[in-house]
């Protein structure tokens, strides 16, 4: 399962992002905003989460 801790925190955010958009939970930034925001820290959790090395 640690092999893949870069495709399971994406998968994390996608799902989080599909809840939001889906139940239209509003935090106060506009779609364009809060896409960029998402996109973002999906990019920096997957940068600094790194996958283990199969021994």
């Amino acid at each position: 399962m640690a092999l893949y801790n870069k495709f399971i925190v994406t998968v994390c955010m996608a799902v989080l992002e599909w809840i939001r958009v889906t139940y239209n939970i509003d935090l106060g930034l506009d779609e364009s905003t809060m896409t960029a925001l998402v996109g973002a820290i999906t990019s920096i959790l997957v940068f600094a989460i790194p996958n283990k090395a199969r021994d």
